[in-house]
């Protein structure tokens, strides 16, 4: 339209490089005044053109890109917020990261409720190629710029998205997740022995996915932090072997589980000090984590502080 000019803006309100997710604004000289009686909102949705005159931007407050043959994508609105464990996301930082990988032609996050009427992630994924990718490479591709508690517990895999009649994605249309096994290329193995048996059914009933492999991945599983407490817990109730978080995350299959288990030295309580790295010469480090969080939040940090640093982190 005449008079009219699109942009993709920043946090900053700045333009962002071609193909890059941001916000959708209007610039012109033709647009309205503002709200009604809200100043705030005209504060916050209508800004100055930064090259002069008597132009003005208004932020739509929805998200998009340009594609390269100069088409404009509508990605989500930018107000789609959730809190999950008290931490509070936002989805479209997801669905943007998931769509600036090149295996990924489409994608949309939601949050669910689960059988425990908790807030999980779900992300619907339409693959750019005709296989697959692992959901581990998806869980990377998002843990390489976002923090673990934004990674979706559940990844479904579709042709398409569906659509409203306004070319929009019509999130209420989407399918809902599958109860059964979504690990891409992991054969399921069934137990073999009643440890296994017994820690298959945990994992099925807190992950509410059936079967559960031995060999079955926690994460790949949908599993999180707060989930893993639920688990040791419950193997400490039900099997009378307490597992600390950090043997736990080291195992996080039934298999090497039930070798922690079955082994003697098993300690004989929880501990909530949680060493992820316990040689070293330098001064050991401990972090206290917030509320919602658990020292799970702490494994990939560990990496980065090299082995000479020891570390600690308290349930």
């Amino acid at each position: 339209m005449e008079g009219f000019d699109i942009q993709i803006l920043d946090e900053d309100h700045k333009p962002v490089s071609p193909d890059e997710i941001g916000e959708i604004a209007v610039r012109s000289r033709y647009l309205p005044l503002g709200y009604w009686r809200r100043p705030d909102l005209d504060k916050e949705k209508y800004l100055p053109d930064p090259d002069g005159g008597d132009r003005r931007i208004c932020l739509t407050g929805d998200m998009g890109r340009f594609l390269p043959d100069g088409r404009l994508e509508h990605i989500s609105r930018k107000d789609t917020l959730v809190k999950i464990r008290g931490l509070r996301i936002e989805i479209y930082e997801i669905e943007a990261t998931l769509l600036g990988s090149e295996l990924i032609k489409d994608a949309v996050v939601l949050a669910k409720d689960d059988r425990f009427n908790e807030k999980r992630l779900v992300a619907y994924v339409v693959p750019s190629g005709d296989s697959r990718p692992s959901i581990i490479a998806l869980r990377e591709i998002i843990a390489q710029k976002l923090p673990d508690y934004m990674i979706p517990s559940t990844f479904v895999f579709i042709d398409s998205l569906p659509k409203t009649t306004s070319g929009k994605v019509n999130r209420l249309a989407l399918p809902e997740p599958p109860k059964g096994r979504l690990i891409s290329g992991q054969e399921y193995i069934a137990p073999r022995n009643e440890t296994e048996n017994k820690l298959a059914q945990i994992f099925e009933n807190f992950l509410d996915v059936q079967p559960v492999g031995i060999n079955d991945d926690f994460f790949e599983l949908g599993g999180h932090s707060l989930v893993a407490i639920q688990i040791i817990t419950e193997i400490e109730e039900k099997l009378h072997k307490s597992i600390p978080m950090n043997d736990f995350i080291k195992a996080l299959t039934v298999e090497k589980l039930t070798e922690i288990i079955d082994t003697p030295e098993t300690p004989s309580s929880f501990r909530y000090l949680v060493g992820f790295n316990t040689s070293g010469t330098k001064p050991p480090l401990f972090i206290a984590l917030p509320s919602a969080m658990t020292a799970m939040y702490i494994e990939k940090f560990a990496k980065f502080l090299g082995k000479d640093q020891p570390l600690y982190g308290f349930e």
